[in-house]
């Protein structure tokens, strides 16, 4: 399946018994789901992801690197293949936009062979000094378990 541009590969069930032996050699059917599209040229949007866990770490097809918790710097088009809704990824990444959308037009090429953390500073802006103030009550006291 990689090797025919398959990406987001999962063995969705794996037969119990196998329908056949010969030789010893047994036979199962295995239910696999993959998905086509990840072509493209990598561009630098300043968008980053972090992945959820359980794992320390988990790398995908393409040999990038993820670490749980961490912002890591990922190029436009695997943002989006990690991103959208229908992809087999989103659910265990958090995806973190830009402050500042930059056009397609305007990016610059992506390194995608990089394992960078993505400094909050460049999805943000380097001059990005907002405060933002709680209106609510703080819920931790020190009567609360927090």
């Amino acid at each position: 399946f990689e090797r025919a541009g398959f990406h987001g590969i999962e063995i969705l069930s794996r037969q119990a018994e196998p329908w056949q032996v010969i030789d010893g050699i047994e036979f199962r059917s295995l239910t696999v789901r993959a998905f086509k599209g990840k072509q493209g040229d990598c561009w630098e949007r300043n968008q980053a992801v972090i992945y959820k866990g359980p794992w320390r770490a988990v790398q995908d097809d393409d040999g990038h690197t993820l670490y749980r918790g961490e912002r890591m710097a990922v190029c436009d088009k695997t943002f989006r293949l990690y991103t959208d809704s229908s992809s087999p990824y989103h659910r265990d990444l958090i995806p973190v936009s830009p402050h500042s959308e930059i056009p397609l037009e305007s990016a610059q090429p992506f390194n995608c062979s990089r394992d960078a953390v993505r400094d909050p500073r460049e999805t943000k802006g380097l001059d990005y000094r907002a405060t933002v103030k709680s209106e609510a009550s703080s819920s931790c006291s020190t009567d609360s378990c927090c």
